[in-house]
């Protein structure tokens, strides 16, 4: 059975065929949906990610400083500071 010329025309041939109920075109939509949601999430989580390794070197500036006043005040040599604080941060609570 041929169709009528006005069905020949288009331009994606699947389209003809292709059925699909409200409900199936709701949750499509839905996936899509998420699916943007979870890329702006990443997004955030990435930059986030990117911003770690500033945020330790400012730390690390910090604690440097911070041991080197302590150090100056206290006459004790600024390593065996920084053995003492690296020691307190690695221990389990």
């Amino acid at each position: 059975m041929r169709l009528p010329n006005r069905y020949n025309d288009t331009k994606h041939e699947w389209i003809k065929t292709m059925k699909i109920t409200k409900q199936q075109l709701r949750q499509i939509i839905k996936e899509e949906l998420s699916g943007i949601y979870e890329a702006d999430e990443g997004a955030k989580v990435l930059a986030a990610i990117k911003d770690v390794p500033v945020a330790a070197q400012q730390i690390a500036k910090d604690v440097t400083a911070q041991i080197e006043k302590l150090s100056a005040t206290s006459g004790l040599d600024p390593l065996v500071l920084a053995q003492a604080v690296s020691a307190l941060l690695t221990v389990k609570k």
